[in-house]
């Protein structure tokens, strides 16, 4: 049966522990945050910018799309080539979804 103070020990390494992982979720958080405004920032420039050049709204979201998976596709396959176990456990498409293109149309390509 462990003594009073290997108990304190124990105790005051759990409170490190837990304190280290509060501020990890606070600057994870921070950094979600950051993230989301610099994405939303580049979206809205670059949706303003396709509607100035005639691109419709539905069209620029329909090639957001195509590009977002495809972009999620590329990046899954690298964690694949390193850790295929991890890769399964953060992939989270359907089948569907997973088929891509090899590659993706210019959003000025506005053929269908």
């Amino acid at each position: 049966m462990p003594d009073q103070a290997s108990l304190e020990r124990r105790l005051a390494t759990i409170e490190s522990i837990l304190l280290t992982m509060g501020k990890s979720s606070t600057i994870d958080l921070a950094t979600r945050q950051t993230d989301d405004a610099n994405f939303m920032a580049l979206y809205s420039i670059v949706r303003e910018l396709a509607n100035r050049a005639g691109v419709s709204d539905e069209l620029f979201l329909r090639h957001y799309d195509a590009r977002f998976r495809w972009w999620h596709d590329y990046f899954l396959r690298r964690v694949e080539d390193r850790d295929p176990e991890r890769a399964a456990e953060i992939d989270y498409r359907t089948l569907e979804q997973a088929s891509t293109e090899t590659s993706f149309r210019s959003i000025f390509d506005l053929s269908p």
